[in-house]
């Protein structure tokens, strides 16, 4: 998800939340009032009529009862998917924010490992001279023995 569908979803999680705040005042007051249902020549509802109707209407009957409980179960219906969103959005920025953290620690990790590397190629450097010192010192003494055993063989000739 980027930022720009993160703020679209909020304002429409806003604007859901606003018409639940509409909804639930309307629904109170539709449903303390209630009207009989207005027909018109074909036998069919008026909305027009209904609405205003219902406005005047003190007695108790099915139509109004029925738009009442269909307005509040559309607003329940609204409430559940704002809820639905606001879930979803709390768990992105907790999966942003979980993200965020394991990259901050691996990127500390790597720049700890740099460093380890760094040391670790100065001391190979080290040991590397060191075994080149060590090889030519074991060089010239086998040269200095060599040269002193020949020197011991041919003094032992001369004292024979």
């Amino acid at each position: 998800m980027t930022a720009k569908n993160l703020t679209k979803m909020e304002d429409k999680l806003l604007a859901a939340k606003v018409l639940e705040v509409d909804s639930k005042s309307a629904s109170e007051s539709t449903s303390k009032v209630s009207c009989s249902s207005p027909t018109n020549e074909s036998g069919k509802t008026d909305k027009a009529k209904t609405k205003s109707d219902r406005k005047n209407c003190m007695k108790e009957c099915k139509v109004c009862i029925t738009n009442a409980y269909l307005t509040v179960k559309k607003t329940e219906e609204l409430v559940a998917k704002v809820k639905m969103v606001e879930d979803q959005i709390l768990s992105r920025d907790k999966l942003i924010r979980a993200s965020n953290e394991i990259i901050k620690e691996l990127t500390e990790r790597i720049e700890k490992d740099k460093t380890d590397v760094e040391r670790f190629m100065k001391e190979n450097e080290k040991l590397i001279d060191e075994n080149r010192q060590l090889s030519k010192n074991h060089e010239k003494l086998k040269r200095t023995i060599k040269d002193s055993d020949e020197r011991n063989g041919k003094t032992l000739k001369e004292n024979l």
